[in-house]
C-alpha cells in the first residue's frame, strides 16, 4: 500500500516502535510521518525507527490536514473505525485527496505472526504463568480472610512485578457466586477455607498480551495447576466438564479452521 494514514495505537506501534494516545502515523511513497504533540514529541523522537517526528502546534486532527495538503497526496487509504465521524470530516473534507476506506487493513496484515512475534507471545504467556504461581503462595500464606477488594490489591502489584510488567487488563478477582460474572468486579467478599476462588488475569510483555483464567479451592494446597481436587463431587464434575471441553478446542485449533460452527446448513 502506497499511502495510508493511522491512529489505532497498536497499528502505529507496529508501524514505527511507538504509540501514544494522541498521534497521527503517515506514510507516504515510502516515508514514514509521526504526527504528535509537544508532551510525546521528545519520547517519539527517541523512539521512532525510521521514521520523521512532527511536533502538530495547534491541533493534532487540524495540523494533520494542513501536512497533507502541503504533501500533495493524490490517493490515502484508511481504516473507517480509527477515527471518529467528527475527526474524519474534520480531516478530510474538501481536501481533495482520493480516500480508500480499507476496513482493519492493519489489523488484518497482522494476523499472521512472525517467528520473533510466537517467541515474544510465548514469553509473555510464561510470564504471566510465573505471576499465577506467585499470587497463589500469597493467597496460601496470607490470603485467608482477605476482601476481593485487598486480594485484587495484591494481584496487580504481584503482576506487574515491581514495574517491569504492565498488566494486559485489570485483574478479576472473585470468590464463589460472584465467579458467575464475567467481568466481576471486587466486592467485600472475604476468603474462606473451602471457598472457589477465579483468577483472571494477564502481562503484557513488549506490547503482546498474555490472558489466562483458572479457578481453585481455597486449601492448605492451593495452586492454579489445571488439576484441581475438590471435595463437592458436583464442583468436581463441573470442572472436569470445562477442561475437556478446551482439550478439544486446543485439539481442534489448526490453520484454515473456523472458529464458530457455520450455521448455513442448519
Amino acid at each position: 500500500m502506497k499511502n495510508f494514514i493511522l491512529k489505532d495505537e497498536n497499528a502505529v506501534y507496529h508501524e514505527c516502535g511507538y504509540s501514544c494516545d494522541n498521534a497521527i502515523f503517515l506514510s507516504l511513497a515510502g516515508r514514514k510521518f509521526f504526527l504528535t504533540d509537544a508532551r510525546y514529541s521528545i519520547e517519539a523522537c527517541e523512539l521512532c525507527k525510521d521514521t520523521e517526528v512532527i511536533e502538530v502546534e495547534r491541533n493534532l486532527i487540524k495540523d494533520a490536514r494542513l501536512f497533507l495538503r502541503k504533501a500533495g497526496v493524490a490517493e490515502l487509504s484508511y481504516n473507517p473505525y480509527d477515527f471518529s465521524a467528527g475527526e474524519w470530516e474534520a480531516l478530510s473534507k474538501g481536501l481533495g485527496i482520493r480516500f480508500k476506506a480499507r476496513a482493519n487493513f492493519s489489523q488484518i496484515s497482522r494476523i499472521v505472526k512472525t517467528e520473533d512475534e510466537i517467541k515474544i507471545l510465548k514469553q509473555a504467556a510464561q510470564l504471566g504463568a510465573e505471576r499465577f504461581d506467585e499470587f497463589a503462595a500469597f493467597v496460601r500464606s496470607s490470603g485467608e480472610g482477605m476482601s476481593e477488594e485487598e486480594l485484587f490489591f495484591h494481584a496487580e502489584l504481584i503482576f506487574k512485578k515491581k514495574g517491569e510488567l504492565a498488566l494486559s487488563f485489570s485483574p478479576i478477582v472473585a470468590i464463589n457466586e460472584n465467579a458467575a460474572k464475567a467481568h466481576a468486579l471486587p466486592s467485600k467478599n472475604r476468603l474462606r477455607h473451602g471457598d472457589l476462588l477465579l483468577l483472571d488475569a494477564g502481562v503484557k510483555f513488549n506490547r503482546y498480551c498474555s490472558d489466562r483464567t483458572r479457578t481453585a479451592c481455597f486449601n492448605e494446597n492451593f495452586n492454579f495447576g489445571k488439576e484441581q481436587n475438590f471435595k463437592n463431587a458436583k464442583r468436581q464434575e463441573i470442572y472436569e466438564i470445562v477442561k475437556e471441553a478446551q482439550a478439544l478446542a486446543i485439539a481442534a485449533v489448526m490453520p484454515g479452521q473456523k472458529c464458530a460452527r457455520d450455521r448455513r446448513g442448519g
